[in-house]
């Protein structure tokens, strides 16, 4: 019959403090995500391109398509960013 193996009280300190290293690494991982704003040079493109490109693409839709209309002037969506 297999023995059954015990931790001692050394391995399970050690699990404990890889647990707690794992946690710590991990809310500062996200904290320092959060923390950049990646998405600065994006919210301040100018559309005025895909604004144009939408109205010469209008005429083609059809189907489920036609259900996403072209926007007729330029809308900032900086709340989104």
């Amino acid at each position: 019959m297999a023995e059954k193996r015990h931790l001692s009280s050394r391995g399970v300190g050690l699990i404990a403090l890889a647990a707690v290293a794992g946690m710590l690494a991990g809310t500062i991982a996200v904290y320092v995500m959060q923390s950049g704003n990646g998405n600065a040079p994006v919210a301040s493109a100018d559309c005025e391109g895909a604004l144009a490109a939408a109205g010469r693409a209008a005429s083609f839709a059809r189907g489920e398509l036609a259900a996403f209309r072209p926007a007729a002037e330029p809308d900032r969506l900086t709340d989104l960013a």
